[in-house]
């Protein structure tokens, strides 16, 4: 009896995905896990990304995003994952210098690459 329930609880279920509209959507082949950043400025506020797409020649580690915050308005950034470590020092003083672009925050998830709003 337990089996038949399970296989037709699981039947339901595939059924009502396939026939029901996902109520999440994200944008195809960009991340799905970073949904929010701790900024830099102001330090330590909670930004919002939304992906919008990877650029059709770029590097696969880079996406283009809107970040949201209450001080930030929906600004167009680049996020970048970084498997490694990631210097933000070396960023920001690049970016300083003109070569680079701003770096406004990053997310950071157990067991994934660290995500650079740019």
């Amino acid at each position: 009896m337990g089996i038949r329930f399970d296989l037709c609880h699981s039947h339901s279920i595939a059924c009502r995905l396939v026939t029901e509209p996902s109520r999440i959507s994200f944008a195809p082949l960009t991340p799905r896990i970073y949904e929010s950043c701790t900024l830099l400025e102001p330090a330590g506020e909670e930004g919002t990304l939304t992906f919008v797409s990877r650029p059709n020649d770029a590097y696969q580690r880079l996406f283009l995003a809107t970040l949201s915050s209450r001080s930030i308005p929906d600004i167009q950034v680049l996020v970048k994952l970084a498997p490694r470590s990631y210097s933000q020092d070396v960023h920001k003083h690049m970016a300083d210098i003109g070569l680079a672009p701003k770096l406004y925050g990053y997310a950071e998830v157990e067991g994934a690459p660290t995500a650079y709003v740019m």
